[in-house]
């Protein structure tokens, strides 16, 4: 009988050792939806201090055991949870022993290549400050256990029903330190954002309050000043969303709730005093919660609220007695569970692919660029003009109309994080997960010492296809077509200007005129039009490296007049050369003329990375108790302890996974058939391994009865 014991086994660490051997290194992304082990997935929980007391041969009896189990555990290693969710950007904080990220705006000088550009979070362009985290769980449970062997109606056959009450603590331990430091918020220059100068009094102030749901409070109208300043007829009425998803909190995140209940009916099939064997069906009810999605690191009960179905194999062997006292014994005990984890609709936010924490950048929203007709021959209010492309030719008039030809999209004035539109209701399973654990019992008449190693592994999650009629106003909504693209440090805005009529040289009003201008290659780091020195305009940035970048003209509507003029960086005389009056103004110079994209790339639901993950950890534990003997019932107390060491992605630079990053440039997907979104089946996006490191300790109490 010890063959089929030692052949079960054999195969459990088969299992064990192919799941080890199949782990790799994932693919440099992160996870905004971070997932950990169920507080009620430990086999070796149950089988302490029980080794002789359940499996039994009763004969026509009936016996049972009830326990509870008051745990607390706590996570280590800090790092890797760290990883898993921010990546590459971070590096150690020795003043706080945590890991900090950069955060600088676009006008210090030798920006860190790793610091995450502010001016996506609404920062002022001299903002230069760090913020840090140190993801830290602390879980208390208590467990409730039942198991019952029916012996007296069928020998071997028993039932076993457990689950835990969890109140769980989540902290990201998040901390900003100085960003400006007392000096002088710094404006945006007209047309960056916005028609005119943004003040910086009026952007958002830190780091934190962004993450708070900060914005741009007002609008600013504030003149541009100088000799010969051009006198705006515009206002700032920029819309800018708040980030509402992957919000980072300096307070801890709690939760509390029943983990899952967890049933398992079995049958062991080989049975006597000194070993058994034997097979079981198990399942549990999804009784847990998933994470909120407005939170980066939020809390989670039990297994996120999957329904579980699967089996196991269990058996000991008692392979040492002492001949003078037959309660003096060691035993070997293994048991191995396998559970598939159903479907389950989860709200998660994802990064956009092969672009680590860009859930974080920035969004502009587009809109039609229609042909207009009109009656009048030039367009002097901002509503009114139509960006168009053509040469580089900088005499306006309309013998140039046919350089300039309208491009289909213009901004349509609103900015949003990405995390608000690459949020999306995802269907969520996993074929399998396993827990194997081998453990050794020493049993000395009433005392009993447990040692052993479990080994958790669960595979990588699969997601359905994204239904876009679940993900209204995302990335995954027909609707979202061709509207939403990377701001990168991209000019939003072009001017031209209107003589006023009189002498020669007068000021002429400034028109702002919306571009079509996006970056699809820039990063959480950096846009592309400052990422080398060649790419600075003589007055401002010209847009020189934006996606397919051509020269910007405003269009007047059509009709006999019908006129174009070259549009400038900014809204300045020394830009606008002189006109006569009722006509556009021509630019002094080549560079002065801003660009914008011929052809805007656009995000679909295909650039999301739709990352997934799996875990695995290995533990070693032990478990010390006494077992109370009483006339008809017996009772028990322990105490236990363990060390569980989760494996992690490893620690690999994007630029090596992606080939220097240039899959970010490649072509977009545009089809908008929630069937061909390029997200179903597998792969699905990259995996990575999330894995919590984390010690417990826990006491164990109950009845051994019949």
């Amino acid at each position: 009988m010890r063959k089929p014991v030692i052949m079960a086994f054999s195969a459990a660490l088969l299992v064990c050792a192919t799941a080890t051997w199949a782990e790799q290194c994932g693919e440099c992304v992160t996870t905004k939806y971070y997932t950990r082990r169920s507080d009620s997935r430990r086999k070796y929980w149950e089988l302490s201090q029980l080794t002789h007391h359940t499996h039994r041969v009763e004969g026509d009896s009936w016996y049972g055991t009830l326990s509870i189990m008051p745990s607390f555990t706590s996570s280590f290693q800090p790092r890797n949870m760290a990883k898993c969710i921010l990546g590459e950007s971070l590096c150690k904080d020795p003043c706080r022993d945590a890991y900090r990220v950069v955060i600088q705006g676009s006008a210090i000088e030798g920006r860190d290549p790793h610091a995450w550009l502010a001016d996506y979070f609404y920062l002022p362009p001299n903002y230069e400050g760090t913020f840090s985290i140190k993801p830290h769980i602390n879980t208390f449970c208590c467990d409730f256990d039942l198991y019952l062997g029916f012996d007296k109606y069928c020998e071997g056959l028993y039932f076993r029903i457990h689950g835990p009450v969890v109140h769980t603590k989540w902290d990201l331990n998040f901390c900003e330190s100085c960003g400006l430091c007392g000096t002088e918020s710094m404006n945006y220059g007209a047309g960056y954002f916005s028609q005119a100068d943004y003040e910086g009094s009026l952007l958002v102030h830190s780091f934190k309050d962004y993450m708070g749901g900060a914005t741009p409070t007002g609008s600013s109208n504030k003149t541009n000043s100088g000799v010969n300043a051009i006198p705006s007829t515009s206002e700032n009425n920029i819309k800018w969303n708040a980030l509402k998803y992957a919000r980072m909190s300096g307070c801890s995140k709690k939760e509390l709730g029943f983990a899952d209940l967890r049933m398992e009916l079995g049958y062991d099939f080989w049975c006597c005093p000194d070993y058994h064997l034997g097979v079981n069906v198990q399942g549990a009810a999804p009784t847990g919660k998933p994470v909120n999605p407005c939170f980066l690191f939020g809390p989670m009960i039990g297994n996120g609220g999957h329904g579980e179905l699967g089996g196991g194999v269990q058996g000991h062997y008692t392979f040492w007695r002492c001949k003078d006292n037959e309660d003096e014994n060691m035993a070997f005990v293994f048991d191995l569970n396998i559970t598939h984890m159903f479907k389950m609709r989860q709200c998660r936010t994802f990064d956009l692919a092969c672009k680590q924490n860009s859930a974080y950048m920035l969004a502009a929203k587009f809109g039609s660029n229609p042909v207009r007709e009109g009656t009048a021959s030039l367009v002097d209010i901002p509503t009114e003009g139509q960006v168009g492309t053509g040469i580089n030719d900088i005499d306006a008039g309309a013998a140039n109309e046919r350089n300039a030809h309208a491009t289909e999209k213009q901004f349509a004035l609103e900015y949003a994080p990405v995390a608000n539109l690459s949020t999306v209701n995802v269907d969520v399973s996993m074929a399998a997960q396993v827990d194997l654990t081998a453990m050794i019992n020493y049993t000395n008449d009433n005392f009993s010492w447990d040692i052993g190693y479990n080994f958790w592994n669960r595979s990588c999650e699969k997601y359905d296809c994204v239904k876009g009629l679940c993900n209204k106003g995302t990335l995954c909504d027909c609707t979202s077509k061709d509207v939403w693209a990377l701001k990168g440090d991209a000019r939003m805005f072009g001017f031209q200007g209107v003589a006023a009529g009189g002498p020669l040289g007068a000021p002429t009003t400034a028109i702002p005129v919306a571009l079509s201008a996006t970056q699809s290659c820039a990063t959480i780091y950096n846009g592309t039009n400052k990422t080398a020195p060649d790419q600075v305009a003589k007055l401002g940035d010209q847009n020189l490296n934006i996606d397919a970048p051509d020269y910007a003209w405003i269009m007047t509507p059509l009709d006999a007049n019908s006129h174009v003029g070259p549009l400038a960086i900014v809204p300045s005389s020394s830009v606008l050369g002189s006109s006569a009056a009722n006509a556009y103004a021509t630019l002094e110079e080549d560079d002065w003329q801003v660009m914008t994209s011929k052809n805007p790339v656009f995000l679909t639901c295909n650039s999301l990375s739709m990352a997934r993950t799996k875990g695995t950890s290995h533990t070693i534990f032990t478990h010390l108790g006494y077992t109370f003997d009483r006339e008809c019932w017996k009772s028990y107390f322990g105490v236990g302890g363990s060390a569980e060491f989760g494996q992690s992605q490893c620690d690999r630079c994007c630029l090596e996974c992606c080939g220097g990053n240039s899959c970010c440039c490649g072509p977009v997907e545009e089809s908008c058939n929630p069937s061909n979104l390029g997200v179903c089946g597998e792969p699905c996006g990259p995996c990575i391994n999330c894995s919590v490191s984390q010690w417990s300790i826990w006491f164990k109490g109950g009845l051994i009865f019949g």
